[in-house]
């Protein structure tokens, strides 16, 4: 694999390597031709003082949107096993306020990152922002209903079950440097 790399490397072709041990990058770094130096770009994500910027509510179109939407719900799944500890009004609450966060459509000046996630469950003054710029119906309806919405399924008692699984992304401080 190494010859293949360099090969394609001194060919003047690009490559993505993706090594997930470091040993077979480290021993292409030794090699590579100094007469490609600006074309290396190096990523690694064990790197603390140069983070990747990476923002998974980066989208182009509702379709894009709402399929960003689903596979953070189905990693938040697969991490918390959402038919023992999730549900209807987990799933309503989740969705909700992601397409609340994400817009309808984009909005200049602003780009949504899973750190404004809480804020939008938990600041009516920025829920109410978002809304301004939110045509849908659903998540003009969906706002209304949990700002109404009281005794246990209030939103002050249902937001913090809500934001608790969203915390591996929220907390970690090499994630959310991300």
């Amino acid at each position: 694999l190494q010859r293949m790399v360099l090969s394609d490397i001194h060919a003047g072709r690009g490559i993505c390597l993706i090594d997930p041990h470091g040993d077979l990058v480290e021993d292409i770094l030794e090699r590579y031709p100094m007469d490609r130096k600006d074309d290396l770009i190096f990523i690694d994500l064990n790197d603390t003082d140069h983070h990747v910027p990476f923002n998974i509510l980066a989208w182009n179109d509702q379709k894009d949107r709402d399929f960003y939407i689903e596979e953070l719900y189905q990693s938040i799944d697969h991490v918390y096993n959402l038919k023992e500890v999730g549900g209807p009004i987990f799933e309503q609450y989740y969705r909700g306020a992601l397409r609340l966060l994400m817009g309808d459509h984009k909005r200049e000046g602003f780009i949504p990152t899973i750190l404004e996630f809480e804020l939008a469950l938990l600041n009516r003054n920025f829920r109410t922002w978002l809304l301004e710029g939110i045509s849908d119906p659903q998540i003009r309806n969906f706002v209304s209903m949990i700002q109404r919405a009281g005794g246990e399924t209030s939103l002050e008692n249902i937001a913090p079950y809500i934001i608790s699984k969203i915390n591996r992304l929220t907390m970690d401080v090499n994630i959310r440097r991300m």
